[in-house]
């Protein structure tokens, strides 16, 4: 197994090298085929180099939670804003309870 790597790897690297030593001629003859090219001179210095890039994009959040409330309602009043760091157990919104409490008066009511 190892001979036959080894031979393999002989090959390859002859191929490579004979496909190399064919393009010398070539290259020599582009090289002749390039003129001069008029180039500008400075000397160094240090200085602060800036560069602004302006993009377009849409920004994702790292974690993604949907509250849902187990009973169905208005919200009355929303305590956080959109990006707010909150606590766990913290109160973020509260619903609307008076059709609730209706519902259970009316409930107490028909059982009474």
């Amino acid at each position: 197994m190892q001979r036959s790597l080894k031979i393999a790897v002989v090959i390859c690297s002859l191929v490579a090298l004979g496909s190399t030593g064919c393009n010398n001629d070539k290259r020599t003859d582009q090289m002749e085929a390039v003129t001069a090219v008029p180039v500008k001179v400075a000397e160094v210095a240090r200085g602060d180099i800036s560069k602004v890039v302006s993009l377009t994009g849409d920004i994702e959040p790292w974690r993604h939670v949907d509250i849902v409330p187990d009973l169905p309602g208005k919200v009355a009043k929303i305590y956080v804003k959109e990006g707010d760091r909150v606590r766990q157990g913290q109160l973020l919104a509260e619903l609307d309870t008076r059709t609730a409490k209706l519902q259970l008066e009316q409930a107490e009511a028909g059982l009474a």
